[in-house]
């Protein structure tokens, strides 16, 4: 992690375990901008050395909250805008690594953002993590569909479908609906 996150993280894999199992260690400083401690989004924290309490659990600050995912769709809105159409532009001049990358990059990305918003906004911004469990099933399976390309006209025409989906998941996101499914959590 860049030196100002006041984190440093080290991922072990201990011999003759799982190529699954990892040791995630992190040591973070107090004076750390986010420790990634806010129960209600990252779960519950363990300490193996937290002198004297001086760190605490915060709360979730649910208005701070509502305000992040309503102003990233509103990049995202952008981005998708300017961007997205990159992917035909690409495919048109014959540059399918280029469109491919334009289309998971920018556009798969701004989607699930976009879904997530919808359907569970505490963790918009955990991309991919946990869309088996946070999603609808019909979402993921759709979105599935999406994801897997198998040529130039399948990616054009995934295209077109993610992006109009796009639009409609993030046009049905609203300040009340994330109040509502934030302050439900």
């Amino acid at each position: 992690m860049p030196a100002p996150s006041g984190i440093r993280q080290k991922f072990y894999h201990l011999q003759g375990t799982s190529e699954y199992l990892l040791v995630d260690f992190a040591v973070l400083t107090l004076a750390a901008p986010d420790k990634f401690l806010v129960r209600e989004i990252h779960g519950e924290a363990v300490f193996l050395f937290n002198k004297g309490n001086a760190v605490q659990i915060p709360p979730l600050d649910a208005e701070a909250f509502v305000r992040n995912p309503l102003e990233r769709r509103r990049r995202l809105q952008e981005r998708m805008e300017l961007f997205g159409p990159f992917v035909q532009k690409e495919i048109l001049r014959g540059n399918l690594l280029e469109a491919l990358e334009f289309y998971r990059d920018v556009v798969l990305q701004a989607l699930v953002e976009g879904l997530r918003m919808r359907h569970g906004p505490i963790h918009y911004d955990f991309r991919m993590r946990y869309v088996y469990r946070e999603l609808p099933p019909d979402v993921v399976r759709r979105l599935e569909h999406l994801a897997f390309v198998k040529d130039a006209e399948d990616l054009a025409a995934n295209y077109g479908e993610a992006f109009a989906w796009f639009r409609e998941a993030s046009e049905a996101v609203d300040e009340g609906q994330v109040r509502r499914q934030i302050f439900e959590s």
